[in-house]
């Protein structure tokens, strides 16, 4: 079974490995996103929703095999667990710690409720996100390196302090989810008379579901991994297949699960909620994205779109007040190439929406404003037609000064038209000015 389950892992987190290094030809990975039931929940709150259809088909899936198999996927298929098994194995740490369970189930509550208000949050410990930045090449995301090194520190230091299987028992939403349904799964671990009392399962339970005893047991913590029945010398352990499926309890008291969605209902009230919403700093993005009250609460944070621009002209807001971890479009860094559309392809949620090349080469990201005191060929006289020589869409053109070159041909300078101009920022980046370019791109409220 150990082995059964070890080439299951290596073969959804090769999966989820392909859609996070090459996520525009190995799209199928996306399903761990689509299928993620917390970010369905969470997003699911927008006039957009999710992306309809494939997502709600695979989280309904999702749900029914967990109902009737119990936690599969976090033991068999979630490229977290994966990972949290692999660094358990190298830290070689087998002492389990049960405190702190109950930490997901209030955290989830928490994060549902305050995504009714609008108030997106749960990306911060969801599982595939998690996954996405630890799995991530930092090259393949400019300016992330800070949060991909902080994710990893705090990945490290949870499962050195807290034991095996760390980020799963105590933080993972979408297996707090998947434990309320296991609740009622009809697949139950029995324990027979024959059981001596060696202890030998607890020691080896990564998800602490034994107790001190073997008797003492929680479904919903189980992960299905059948590690305990596999190393049981007295063969007392055995999951048996639809029996009748019995109710456990949760970890703590129902009445700490009211006050946790008490927190929630109260901080919804009480928080200053539209000057939160709409306190936001105007940003170019990607094209055809959202609408910005929509973006926050769709965009899932999985930092596809980032990594498969291929001018990395996208990088991730590190601004609260640019909603953060929200695809930006720096067109200093490369601007946005005529002939791709990847970002929207890989999008696994439709915060970007997927265009045909000739629906994205028409779509309006600004609008680009030249400064003549900045341009080399209005404010320094000199010959210079970077920008007109980078723009696809003609939108710059060359306008004859009132100076003369010394052979006689007449000064050329550029102009822009704003009416033919996307704001893909090929002309900013093609630029040569240092610092700020003389062309730069504007939100088009604010070029007009």
């Amino acid at each position: 079974m150990t082995a059964s389950r070890r080439m299951t892992q290596a073969a959804f987190l090769l999966l989820s490995c392909a859609f996070i290094w090459k996520a525009e030809i190995f799209f199928p990975g996306e399903i761990f996103f689509r299928g993620d039931v917390f970010l369905f929940a969470g997003s699911g709150l927008s006039p957009f929703s999710f992306v309809l259809g494939v997502s709600m088909v695979l989280g309904l899936v999702l749900l029914a095999v967990t109902l009737l198999f119990g936690r599969v996927f976090c033991g068999w298929a979630c490229p977290m667990g994966t990972l949290s098994d692999i660094l358990d194995t190298a830290i070689g740490k087998k002492t389990q710690r049960r405190r702190g369970r109950a930490v997901k189930y209030h955290l989830t509550i928490l994060a549902l409720l305050l995504s009714f208000g609008g108030l997106s949050l749960g990306w911060l410990f969801d599982p595939m996100n998690w996954a996405s930045r630890l799995l991530a090449n930092p090259w393949d995301m400019p300016g992330s390196g800070t949060v991909i090194l902080m994710i990893l520190l705090l990945f490290l230091v949870l499962h050195g302090v807290m034991g095996p299987r760390a980020f799963c028992r105590v933080l993972c939403p979408l297996g707090a989810i998947l434990a309320a349904v296991a609740r009622f799964s009809f697949v139950k671990r029995r324990l027979f008379a024959s059981c001596t009392d060696c202890g030998l399962c607890i020691a080896r339970c990564p998800s602490g579901a034994i107790g001190p005893n073997p008797g003492d047991f929680n479904e919903m913590e189980c992960i299905q991994c059948k590690s305990c029945e596999e190393i049981c010398p007295a063969d007392a352990l055995r999951f048996e297949r639809f029996s009748k499926p019995s109710i456990g309890a949760f970890d703590g008291s129902k009445r700490r699960y009211l006050l946790s969605g008490g927190a929630g209902v109260a901080a919804l009230t009480l928080l200053p909620r539209e000057r939160i919403l709409n306190a936001h700093e105007p940003v170019l993005r990607p094209p055809k994205t959202v609408a910005e009250p929509d973006l926050k609460t769709l965009c899932l944070r999985c930092g596809a779109c980032v990594r498969v621009c291929p001018t990395h002209t996208l990088v991730e807001s590190l601004k609260p007040d640019s909603w953060l971890m929200t695809p930006v479009l720096d067109p200093r860094r490369g601007g946005c190439r005529y002939d791709c559309k990847a970002c929207g392809d890989v999008c696994p949620s439709g915060a970007i929406r997927r265009l045909t090349l000739s629906e994205k080469q028409k779509a309006k990201i600004g609008a680009a404003v030249l400064d003549p005191s900045r341009c080399l060929a209005h404010g320094e006289k000199k010959a210079c037609l970077a920008c007109f020589a980078a723009c696809p869409l003609e939108a710059i053109s060359l306008r004859e000064s009132g100076l003369s070159l010394p052979w006689g041909d007449r000064y050329l300078v550029p102009t822009v038209d704003a009416s033919l101009c996307t704001g893909c920022g090929l002309c900013e980046a093609a630029c040569p000015v240092p610092g700020p370019a003389a062309v730069r791109i504007r939100i088009i409220d604010e070029a007009q």
